[in-house]
């Protein structure tokens, strides 16, 4: 189990899930708890079941700011880097986009392809 909004607290226990399995000892479950933030969609009133401070609480709680604080303050990453990787993440976010969108409709024949182990 750990905080899935916090970006080191995640690695490690990821990474401790990976060395057992590399070391044989099979899978393992990886409770990564977070909070959606907004509204499972848009005709859902979150307002109905959760507060407006419980939203924000957790809105400081946020991954990316919590890791971009830390890495500020180890002086890994400054203003000018932290601009530089969101035009990055943009950019490739975009182009993804329009790719997804120009791309055909897949053939329904082939909707559960490597979908399930069909092995023994």
């Amino acid at each position: 189990i750990c905080d899935g909004n916090d970006l080191l607290d995640t690695y490690r226990v990821t990474k401790e899930a990976f060395e057992r399995a590399r070391r044989g000892e099979g899978p393992t479950l990886v409770e990564a708890k977070t909070y959606r933030i907004v509204p499972h969609s848009s005709d859902d009133d979150d307002r109905t079941y959760r507060s407006r401070e419980e939203v924000e609480e957790w809105k400081r709680r946020d991954p990316i700011l919590r890791t971009k604080q830390d890495l500020l303050e180890v002086r890994l990453l400054d203003e000018k880097g932290d601009q530089e990787i969101r035009a990055w993440a943009l950019k490739e976010t975009n182009e993804a986009n329009e790719y997804g969108e120009k791309a055909p409709y897949p053939d329904p024949s082939e909707a559960l392809k490597n979908v399930f182990f069909e092995g023994s």
